[in-house]
């Protein structure tokens, strides 16, 4: 039987007080209680805190200083990821665990940008959770800046080639973990307040496909260059985007056949958010899709 019942549960590995463990333990057995066999969580955790996962971001933001060795991890912080993998895996849980974040929550993206734009940095948190438009103006710089890039390589490759601290087993080996996801909701929007303060190249909505899918499609790439055990999704909501029109495949002859626009069942428009469902399912790395209901 190769079905399976989620939840989801997105900073259950964060906290690192200790005496929060049986709380964790008891949401788990709960789950277990009720048939659920995956649980998505987050396996990041970005910000100016010092229990955040990625240390050397951390020292580095403190100091002003953009030079920094990407990828170590914050051992207090990691342990409590290694407890709540371990204590799935006791209960028949498997985990699909997110490396980073589209919006602000837990750093994400946002985290990266301001730790190697200094432009960005400079600006208060204060004027960053206000200005609209702000988390797209730095999700765009986050896919246009390699030194933003190599640091989530460096992050991806660090906490895959991790050994567990109670298991001993690598995560990239390990078979609690049921998948890995790139991002949480990632999308490349350009807003009017991204046009105006953007560090880097503004695109078009075309450019912004092809830029979204090429990046994407590259980390997917690492994960799978580190990892070749566990499947890979990209994380995004499920819309759908231009490749879907007259896309002969089982689904949409399916909408076709029952005479429904696909694209008229996105939430909303999304011709400005460099996301097409199916042309990156269709990347070779990812192994299944995800909608968000």
């Amino acid at each position: 039987d190769s079905s399976v019942t989620g939840v989801q549960t997105c900073a259950l590995p964060i906290s690192t007080d200790v005496k929060k463990r049986p709380l964790v333990t008891q949401l788990l057995d709960f789950y277990a209680a009720n048939g659920l066999t995956v649980l998505r969580t987050w396996a990041f955790s970005d910000g100016d805190r010092p229990d955040a996962l990625q240390t050397a971001l951390v020292n580095a933001f403190a100091q002003n200083n953009d030079k920094i060795l990407a990828g170590v991890l914050n051992e207090w912080t990691a342990a409590s990821l290694d407890f709540v993998v371990h204590q799935a895996a006791v209960r028949g849980i498997k985990l699909l665990l997110v490396l980073t974040n589209y919006w602000s929550d837990y750093g994400g993206m946002q985290q990266y940008v301001r730790q190697f734009n200094k432009s960005w940095r400079n600006l208060s948190d204060d004027f960053l959770q206000r200005a609209e438009g702000a988390t797209d103006v730095k999700s765009e710089a986050f896919y246009q800046d390699p030194k933003c890039f190599d640091a989530f390589v460096a992050f991806i490759t660090g906490l895959l080639n991790r050994c567990n601290t109670i298991s001993g087993v690598l995560y990239k080996d390990d078979p609690a973990v049921f998948a890995w996801s790139v991002a949480n909701e990632p999308r490349l929007r350009e807003t009017q307040h991204a046009r105006s303060y953007t560090l880097h190249t503004c695109l078009t909505a075309s450019q912004r496909l092809c830029v979204f899918a090429g990046l994407v499609g590259a980390i997917g790439a690492v994960v799978k260059g580190v990892d070749q055990k566990h499947l890979l999704t990209f994380g995004s909501e499920g819309f759908y985007g231009p490749s879907t029109p007259g896309k002969s495949n089982q689904v949409c002859l399916h909408f076709k056949f029952l005479n429904l626009d696909l694209l008229k069942l996105n939430p909303y428009s999304t011709s400005d958010h460099g996301v097409d469902f199916l042309r990156h399912f269709e990347i070779e790395c990812f192994d299944f899709g995800c909608f968000h209901l």
